[in-house]
């Protein structure tokens, strides 16, 4: 177990081997009429898994016992990433800290209740067309590109006012759009930030190269 990228190790924790991560909730919207045989699918969304983890603190006192936990309880605040040994990393918010049950008076444990998205590692694809191998139906991503004209654009999004050789950024994850790093959120014209479908992505670019697409995998 990794805390954004910090082992369990030097968080003074040892991850129990009986967690439990929770199918997606999904929830779906239909319409039937009345003693009718088919029906029509008005909606449909995902939303977080329900992760269940058991942590083990050491420590030489009771007291070391509590302070680790109220680290680690530490560690878990705001979002965050945590890597489980199922091979997968979950951003993810803490529903439940769970109560500590010592086990004499250097050991103790707890239950925690987390809820996020599960995903691997960031992927950059630098061609087009290519494919998302993520298996939600949309996938956020950050797009990047050089500016090969004063206006141009990239998929839904449109610039203008640039200067050739500006580095365009078009951040999905976090939601911002760039000029050289800079928020310049006035040079672009856009309805809603980037994402990939599911499959194959051809987005139609004019005004740039080196188009690169960064996106975390993510599955139901």
């Amino acid at each position: 177990m990794e805390i954004n990228g910090i082992s369990e190790d030097m968080l003074h924790a040892k991850l129990l081997r009986d967690y439990r991560v929770s199918g997606t909730k999904i929830t779906s919207e239909y319409w039937q009429g009345r003693n009718r045989s088919q029906f029509a699918l008005l909606s449909q969304s995902f939303g977080l898994k329900e992760i269940n983890i058991t942590v083990v603190f050491d420590g030489r006192t009771a007291e070391k016992v509590a302070l680790h936990k109220s680290e680690f309880d530490a560690a878990l605040w705001g979002k965050f990433e945590i890597y489980l040994p199922n091979g997968f990393t979950y951003t993810a918010i803490l529903d439940d800290a769970g109560e500590l049950e010592y086990m004499g008076d250097e050991r103790g444990k707890a239950q925690y209740t987390l809820v996020g998205i599960q995903h691997k590692p960031m992927v950059t694809v630098t061609s087009i067309p290519f494919t998302c191998s993520s298996t939600v139906p949309f996938t956020d991503c950050i797009i990047t590109a050089t500016a090969t004209a004063t206006s141009g654009s990239i998929g839904d999004v449109d610039f203008a006012g640039v200067t050739i050789g500006d580095i365009i950024t078009i951040d999905g994850i976090d939601k911002r759009l760039l000029v050289n790093g800079v928020d310049a959120a006035t040079k672009f014209t856009w309805i809603d930030f980037p994402s990939l479908p599911r499959g194959v992505n051809s987005p139609a670019v004019s005004g740039v190269s080196g188009v690169t697409h960064q996106y975390y995998p993510t599955f139901l």
